[in-house]
């Protein structure tokens, strides 16, 4: 079981899955991925993840609070299973965004571009 992303390589042209570890952060994933997965571990923030991530992010099944330190854009988005209470920082996403299993009170920050989901 994964503890750190520490020595991850800068830049993963396909898929990069960190999930079901026991990491705490993010911090040490590559800077870009096409799809980054790192769910199902005991993560409360984003940040040091991934600035580019043109494919899927799922960081469901976590404990965060926050989707501060999310990329920007992607094309889906799966925050589902944790203890967020808005979407502030959620990246705009294209395609499917699935954010059930929260403490919702508010779908501020819910990127306008969203096809389908939520």
């Amino acid at each position: 079981m994964l503890g750190s992303l520490a020595g991850a390589p800068a830049l993963v042209t396909g898929d990069f899955d960190c999930g079901s570890n026991d990491l705490l952060s993010v911090a040490g994933a590559p800077r870009r991925a096409h799809s980054f997965r790192c769910g199902n571990n005991r993560l409360t923030s984003l940040e040091g993840g991934p600035d580019t991530v043109p494919g899927s992010y799922c960081c469901r099944d976590n404990l965060l609070t926050t989707l501060k330190g999310a990329p920007a854009r992607v094309t889906s988005f799966y925050c589902g299973n944790n203890a967020l209470e808005t979407l502030e920082h959620m990246p705009q996403a294209t395609d499917w965004v699935d954010c059930r299993r929260n403490k919702l009170r508010s779908l501020r920050g819910r990127a306008r571009d969203t096809g389908r989901g939520l």
